[in-house]
């Protein structure tokens, strides 16, 4: 029978060539840049930031106190997305909103991740020392996924009903 040293085959790992590069971030870096959707997102989420909080800085806007001699005027010079029906510039609400709209979600973040940390470190403690403990932990968190599943067809639902009661097209 004939056999093969490893010299005679020429084998490559699986999942494709082995690419050394110096650093891991490097790694990272080159596999993030293939990737054109997550590139991007990045250029979406950075573009929001600098247009909610950077924006306000370059065009300084009035939210606080209504201009009824500009109601409802179309976009032009002065109120390029024009203005609502108080007066308020409409670009300028747009930045604003965002710039809350990003800090309550990154604090809604941030506290769901601390509240995680610390229900993943407790279970993972106290499963060590109670084994039923560890399941019955397990099992709300299934439960409680459940129930947010559930929710939320029932949330689908009603609006489709309200849709259909006002005949609103869906």
């Amino acid at each position: 029978m004939d056999t093969l040293s490893p010299s005679d085959v020429d084998v490559q790992p699986e999942g494709g060539e082995v690419v050394s590069s110096g650093s891991p971030w490097r790694l990272v870096a080159r596999t993030f840049t293939q990737n054109r959707l997550a590139v991007t997102g990045v250029i979406v989420v950075i573009a929001l930031i600098l247009f909610s909080f950077v924006g306000p800085l370059i065009y300084h806007t009035d939210q606080f106190n209504p201009n009824l001699a500009e109601v409802r005027l179309p976009p032009g010079s002065g109120h390029p997305l024009g203005t609502d029906q108080n007066g308020f510039d409409i670009l300028g609400r747009l930045m604003e909103g965002g710039k809350s709209s990003l800090e309550v979600g990154l604090a809604v973040g941030f506290i769901a991740t601390v509240f995680g940390l610390v229900y993943g470190a407790a279970a993972l403690v106290l499963g060590a020392l109670f084994f039923w403990l560890a399941v019955a932990l397990r099992r709300e968190t299934s439960h409680r996924r459940a129930v947010k599943l559930f929710h939320f067809s029932m949330l689908c639902l009603a609006l489709l009903f309200v849709a259909m009661a006002f005949d609103a097209v869906v």
